[in-house]
């Protein structure tokens, strides 16, 4: 019973403790930062509770979860989760209300700023040249491998991470980018022809499955929907309409995607494998944490911005990951396991980071917002309401909480964060000079053959 009632405080911290702020869900204020959230926390997190706690390991692959550990770690995963999310709506309306709060939706069908379309060129123009860096060192687009040479996704996918020299910083630059190129096209596609935005969602589709990843390319492409949406004037009714063919044309994509990476499933072996990557997946590693309690306070150097380039740290997802799934295998030949921020502060800081953990996720999530939103608006020109359309969509997708706290604690995240657009706002600025000169000496020449 416990755990319904803290379900239903967290649904209702979610509609009234998030109303007014930038992390509401509202048709009529475009409020789809509320809508990604949401995805996370009810989708990921709060069903995968209910399956443990209803199944228990019934039907489920785990290896050392057992009653007593899914006991208690669903009322900790719950109840900090609910402690997170009130922290979120206490800080948004405090602290950060400058930033986060937001009554009014006046300026959500805003015209388009001349800057954006700079702003897309700079985008496109670093995926391209991060394409070129890791095709030139050895890397594979898994995607086009999988579908048009046949090679086997995930025999692609860990070339890609452990047969190549490329920093894990590019990898994230690169995804960061994908993502932020999907909102940015589906903002700009507006009076653009069939042809191009055909040319826009392929290009977003071969880019987002580059690592082999099957959720990039779902979210990248729900992304430039979401930011269609946030600029077109349409109804409701008519979304939802049009949200029936939407979600067939989704569920044949999964399964599309699926069918690539295991070309022998069959129909019911789907929705056997989508409660397990959905429902399950992403929330299993705090149930095997809790039950393994795994302990070592070096993780902690995984947490501190830079650390990597000093010290060889070791990373918990990592070292949770070959604990279960990577059992009897070799590092190089398994990924890391997804888990939920609790279960990375156990084993840095014992139960006492885990109880505290909800106040730094929170207070650095909007602190990554409040700085974001900042230099967004500083550095590309933009109104509070166009920067707004774009961090709604862009921060929710990159800041999980189906991951670790290792991007929270010494914000890490925000470091990063900021490390990203500030590289696109160099790219920017220049694209920005050379195009306006082109155009000045253009019209330079214009009228000298007007004098002529």
């Amino acid at each position: 019973m416990t755990v319904y009632i803290l379900i239903l405080l967290i649904i209702l911290t979610f509609v009234f403790g998030f109303k007014n702020t930038i992390f509401e869900i509202s048709w009529k204020k475009r409020g789809f930062a509320g809508l990604l959230i949401a995805r996370e926390v009810f989708l990921l997190i709060i069903v995968g509770v209910l399956i443990f706690h209803i199944n228990q390991t019934e039907g489920i692959t785990t290896f050392y979860v057992d009653s007593a550990s899914i006991a208690e770690t669903e009322m900790l995963v719950l109840s900090t989760l609910l402690g997170m999310l009130v922290l979120i709506s206490v800080f948004s309306k405090t602290i950060f209300r400058k930033y986060l709060y937001e009554r009014s939706s006046s300026s959500y069908f805003s015209n388009i700023h001349k800057n954006e379309t700079y702003l897309l060129y700079s985008i496109l123009l670093l995926i391209l040249l991060l394409d070129v860096i890791f095709l030139a060192s050895g890397m594979k687009n898994a995607l086009i491998e999988a579908i048009i040479f046949n090679r086997d996704l995930m025999t692609v996918r860990l070339h890609n991470s452990y047969g190549t020299i490329i920093p894990t910083f590019l990898v994230s630059f690169y995804s960061f980018l994908v993502y932020f190129l999907a909102i940015t096209m589906g903002l700009l596609v507006r009076k653009k022809s069939k042809i191009v935005i055909v040319i826009w969602v392929l290009f977003l589709f071969l880019s987002a499955g580059f690592f082999g990843g099957k959720a990039p390319v779902f979210v990248t492409l729900f992304l430039f929907f979401l930011a269609i949406l946030s600029r077109k004037e349409i109804s409701l009714s008519r979304i939802l309409v049009l949200s029936v063919p939407l979600t067939v044309i989704l569920i044949f994509l999964i399964f599309f995607m699926v069918k690539v990476q295991y070309p022998d499933i069959e129909s019911g072996d789907f929705l056997a494998y989508m409660i397990q990557r959905i429902g399950v997946g992403q929330i299993q590693g705090v149930y095997e944490q809790f039950a393994l309690q795994i302990r070592d306070s070096d993780y902690i150097w995984h947490t501190v911005p830079f650390a990597n380039f000093v010290i060889d740290a070791p990373a918990f997802n990592k070292d949770l990951m070959l604990s279960t799934w990577g059992q009897n295998v070799d590092s190089e030949s398994t990924g890391v396991m997804n888990s939920y921020f609790i279960g990375e502060a156990l084993a840095i800081g014992g139960y006492v980071l885990v109880y505290f953990s909800p106040v730094i996720v929170a207070f650095s999530y909007c602190l990554t917002f409040a700085v974001f939103f900042i230099l967004f608006k500083w550095y590309f020109s933009f109104n509070k309401g166009v920067t707004s359309l774009y961090i709604k969509l862009l921060l929710p997708t990159v800041i999980i909480f189906t991951g670790d706290i290792t991007g929270f604690l010494f914000l890490k995240l925000l470091v990063m964060l900021m490390i990203f657009i500030t590289v696109v706002f160099i790219v920017f600025v220049l694209i920005k000079t050379f195009i306006s000169a082109y155009k000045n000496n253009l019209m330079k020449k214009r009228s000298l053959n007007l004098v002529l």
